[in-house]
């Protein structure tokens, strides 16, 4: 499959792989890749990101003459893992890129009204030393709500703005799917 998506433009092959997610799942890391560094006298806190990849069983169709029966197991797909690991600085920084992507375009345009509506309505949870599991319960549902109204676009393709494409690349490259797809 990745040599069909060779010929797409950045943000369709990022468009591409935000629709192969399903879901993601925030844990905090138990274990970081990296060691903990301490400033201001607490940790810096990692954050897992489950992301979980809709995976297409199209090719264990059998044709039996039955239609039902072959499209109920066209339709399936199974989930798979990619890991990602994130701190909540990275979180704020992908906060304040979308809304200076779609900030920049203006109102003019409704896929970027919809967004930057959805990122001042969201509540972005603040940094706090005791707010760990707090945190990351409002991370998680904003990370969702986000990633729920930037895959929803009206319109043709043709009509997709600046400040469309930039959310969908920068969105693409914070879960680490780019290229996975």
């Amino acid at each position: 499959m990745p040599s069909m998506l060779t010929c797409l433009a950045p943000w369709s092959k990022a468009a591409n792989a935000l629709n192969h997610v399903d879901h993601v799942a925030l844990g905090v890391a138990a274990c970081p890749k990296r060691p903990v560094i301490v400033l201001f006298s607490g940790p810096v806190v990692w954050y897992t990101l489950d992301v979980y990849l809709r995976t297409s069983l199209a090719h264990l169709a059998h044709v039996d003459g039955s239609r039902n029966s072959r499209r109920s197991r066209v339709d399936s797909y199974a989930l798979q893992l990619h890991r990602v690991q994130r701190r909540f600085s990275d979180f704020y920084k992908l906060c304040t890129s979308l809304n200076d992507a779609v900030t920049r375009c203006g109102r003019q345009c409704m896929y970027c009204y919809q967004v930057l509506s959805v990122l001042d309505d969201t509540l972005f949870p603040h940094r706090g030393v005791y707010w760990v599991q707090l945190r990351r319960d409002q991370l998680s549902s904003w990370l969702q709500t986000v990633l729920t109204i930037a895959r929803q676009h009206p319109g043709q393709f043709e009509a997709r703005c600046e400040g469309c494409q930039r959310v969908l690349s920068l969105l693409a490259v914070f879960l680490d799917v780019q290229d996975l797809m």
